[in-house]
């Protein structure tokens, strides 16, 4: 099959949407497939290039996610649509298209269902961002719902899967697939009492973009008051952003930039997973939160916050400890448990390993895209 993914953001980073996305159309050229990307978003054109696939750089300007570019666009969608479909159609003349894969709101909110149905094309959304006022009060929703009824929208949680539904999007338009990752065959040991690479500190650590949604701020005000054990204490960050800045003067102002580490964007993340003892994913906002995974396969106990689609992910005292967004006193009160109780860490960590094979592998979810892709 022949698969064109188009992506034509409102900005460009990498996250988990992005590292999906590139694990995506690995599956699909191991199975057999040709995966062409028509895109503006430059972390996914550099990916592209450096992996050696083929991909076409193209642009229908600004994802309307705005006030001032949703009317922007509505003035433009005619010809923002006749543009897309003549190259769309050229490219269906050199190599017949099996499938689109649309990543952004501004093809969805696009009218190509008759278009794609006379190639017999088939149309597939994939929604990884949770769903507010970009669509909620955007005057294109109603767009976006009629087109939904002639598309497949594959989600990474219920969570948004519930938020499509309260906009009136079909529930049979809608098919929740969550993340999964590769489990190695021979297992992880337990978690050890503290990490011989940092002088026998107890390590803790995030990976993330550094935006203000992903709540790295109350991290350090979490460091910050748990003063009783803070000699023993090393934490890392890993991830790049516009609030790097912010955060490393946060550290600064409450004398903590000897025992913080803010390392960069750093490949692969489970490599430093790997040194933390406990890990911790303090989101405002997360649809599922893929990096938890990777800290199931290692075995790092999890501390998140209860919010998106990470309650589907992380059980609260089963599979790691959960708490309300912003609470970094509830924060530090839970690292200090963990940093005293290594049994507590060992029986989550066992746990999410389990459900990590039992729910989240990459085989069950190849499976269902698989399902979806042959329908």
């Amino acid at each position: 099959m022949n698969f064109i993914i188009l992506k034509f953001p409102f900005s460009s980073t990498k996250g988990g949407g992005e590292i999906h996305t590139f694990n995506l159309c690995d599956h699909l050229i191991t199975q057999g497939h040709s995966v062409e990307l028509i895109s503006s978003c430059p972390v996914l054109i550099e990916e592209f290039k450096k992996r050696n696939w083929k991909y076409t750089p193209y642009s229908l300007g600004k994802e309307p996610v705005t006030p001032i570019h949703a009317l922007l666009f509505l003035f433009k969608r005619k010809f923002l649509k006749l543009k897309l479909t003549r190259v769309l159609s050229q490219k269906h003349k050199e190599t017949p298209v099996d499938a689109l894969l649309c990543l952004s709101l501004t093809e969805k909110c696009l009218s190509l269902g008759r278009f794609l149905k006379k190639r017999k094309i088939k149309w597939i959304w994939l929604e990884h961002v949770l769903i507010d006022r970009w669509l909620t009060q955007n005057p294109l929703r109603f767009w976006y719902r009629k087109n939904a009824t002639q598309a497949k929208i594959i989600t990474v949680s219920n969570c948004i899967q519930k938020q499509l539904r309260s906009i009136l999007v079909p529930p049979t338009s809608i098919e929740v697939i969550w993340h999964g990752i590769r489990i190695p065959q021979k297992e992880k040991n337990p978690p050890k009492p503290t990490h011989s690479f940092y002088k026998n500190k107890f390590v803790i650590g995030t990976a993330c973009r550094l935006h203000k949604e992903k709540g790295v701020h109350d991290l350090i005000l979490a460091v910050r008051n748990i003063a009783e054990i803070r000699e023993s204490l090393y934490v890392l960050i890993v991830g790049e952003g516009p609030e790097k800045n912010n955060l490393t003067w946060l550290a600064k102002q409450h004398k903590l930039d000897k025992i913080i580490r803010f390392t960069g964007w750093q490949e692969p993340v489970r490599s430093w997973i790997q040194k933390m003892n406990v890990f911790v994913l303090p989101s405002y906002r997360e649809s599922f939160g893929l990096v938890l995974l990777e800290a199931f396969k290692e075995k790092v106990p999890v501390i998140a916050t209860r919010t998106g689609g990470i309650p589907e992910v992380v059980e609260h005292e089963q599979t790691g400890l959960l708490y309300p967004p912003g609470e970094h006193e509830r924060l530090s009160q839970y690292l200090i448990l963990l940093a005293r109780n290594l049994k507590l860490r060992q029986k989550l960590t066992q746990n999410a390993y389990c459900q990590l094979k039992n729910r989240f592998s990459e085989e069950k979810m190849w499976s269902k895209y698989d399902a979806i892709i042959q329908s």
